[in-house]
């Protein structure tokens, strides 16, 4: 493929994703991959087609990325072949934690004060798009339900907000 997507919230390490390098010519083909990023390992990170299909795997470790989109290459790299270098772009999109309106990081006043800019009452719809993550139950509306979940979701003030606090 061209490019790998992946969206994970904040705090987690996303799945792993997979793509393929096979040899459409003629003899062997040697290869080795590299990612020019951190947060994305490559397994394997060499190996040899003649033909057939071989599959690598891209893990992820984005459990301390920031909020945000984040990208990076892998490239594909065969001596001799008159296509090389092949690259595959990663794109990760890291989300806040649900309850985290201000997006940073923790769960706090500054979150409960925006919470009640969006507080609009059972059944009725979020209408602001920065107000989505205030729907902690995934109803599509923002009341105290939401705030009930926030309140348990709470970390304070520059303390790492919880994953799953609300599942």
């Amino acid at each position: 493929p061209a490019s790998l997507t992946r969206t994970v919230r904040a705090g987690l390490n996303a799945a792993s994703q997979t793509f393929t390098v096979a040899n459409s010519g003629s003899g062997t083909l040697n290869y080795t991959i590299e990612s020019d990023v951190t947060w994305a390992s490559i397994n394997p990170t060499e190996g040899s087609s003649t033909g057939q299909t071989d599959t690598i795997t891209v893990n992820y470790a984005t459990s301390l990325l920031n909020i945000g989109t984040h990208t990076g290459t892998v490239t594909i790299t065969a001596l001799g072949a008159t296509n090389s270098p092949q690259t595959v772009g990663l794109t990760m999109i890291v989300e806040a934690v649900p309850g985290d309106l201000d997006q940073d990081g923790d769960i706090d006043v500054n979150d409960a004060t925006l919470f009640g800019t969006c507080l609009g009452g059972a059944d009725v719809p979020i209408s602001e798009p920065a107000c989505a993550s205030a729907d902690l139950d995934g109803d599509g509306d923002a009341d105290l339900s939401d705030y009930g979940l926030m309140q348990k979701c709470t970390s304070g003030p520059a303390v790492k907000a919880e994953p799953h606090c609300v599942n």
